[in-house]
C-alpha cells in the first residue's frame, strides 16, 4: 500500500538538483558499503545514488518514505520498500548493518529514528553514515539557516540538523566521525550498537 506524503518530490525534478553534487558524493558513496556482510537496511534510498555500491557479500534492502523516488531506484534490482525511518517495519535485531547516505537531514524527528536504527541492529551491528548538518562554526552556522528555507524547498531536507546531538542522545555508540567538505557540515559517521 503507498504511503501518501504531504508533498511527495518528483524523482526527476530531484535528480536534475541534485546531479551538481552527486560527483563529489560519489567519492564518498564507496566508504559506506566497502566491506559490508550480510543483511543491510539503507535508509533514504531516495532515487537510488548508493546502490550500486553495494557488493554481492550483502543483501541490502532500501527504503524512503517517497514513492516516486522508488520506482527510480527500481532499475538497480534491489528489494526496496516505502516506509518511514520513524516507523521501521522489521523485528528488532533484524540488520547487520544501517547505512544512511544524506537523509538524517529530510528526518523530521531524529531521535526516534536513532532509536528505529538502534532496535533494528543486530548486537555489535553497525550504523554507516554520510550527512550534512549545522556547523560548529558561528560563520557557517548563519549562512546555513539564511539558505535553509530555500533549500527545504529544493531539497526537501534542513541545513540546520543537529544530527550530533541527537546521535549523542540515543544508545548508539558513537565509533567514528570524520569532516569530510565545507569545514564540518559534511561528515562521514559510524556508531554502533553494543552487544
Amino acid at each position: 500500500m503507498k504511503i501518501k506524503m504531504t508533498r511527495e518530490r518528483s524523482a526527476k525534478i530531484y535528480n536534475f538538483f541534485f546531479k551538481p553534487f552527486e560527483k563529489r558524493f560519489s567519492f564518498w558513496r564507496p566508504r559506506l558499503t566497502k566491506g559490508l556482510e550480510g543483511r543491510v537496511l539503507e535508509i533514504g534510498t531516495g532515487t537510488g545514488a548508493n546502490l550500486k555500491y553495494y557488493s554481492k557479500n550483502c543483501k541490502p534492502l532500501g527504503i524512503d518514505l517517497n514513492y516516486n523516488f522508488l520506482e527510480e531506484a527500481k532499475k538497480y534490482g534491489v528489494q526496496l520498500m516505502q516506509m518511514d525511518a520513524e516507523k521501521l517495519a522489521f523485528k528488532d535485531r533484524s540488520f547487520d548493518y544501517v547505512i544512511a547516505p544524506l537523509c538524517f537531514c529530510t528526518i523530521p524527528d531524529q531521535e526516534k529514528a536513532f532509536s528505529e536504527v538502534y532496535r533494528v541492529l543486530k548486537p555489535n551491528g553497525e550504523l554507516r553514515m554520510i550527512e550534512h548538518m549545522k556547523s560548529d562554526s558561528y560563520l557557517i552556522s548563519v549562512f546555513q539557516t539564511i539558505l535553509n528555507p530555500i533549500n527545504k524547498l529544493i531539497f526537501d531536507c534542513k541545513l540546520t540538523s543537529e544530527t550530533m546531538k541527537s546521535l549523542k542522545k540515543s544508545d548508539l555508540k558513537l565509533s567514528y566521525e570524520k569532516d569530510l567538505w565545507i569545514y564540518d557540515v559534511f561528515r562521514e559517521i559510524r556508531a554502533i550498537r553494543k552487544a
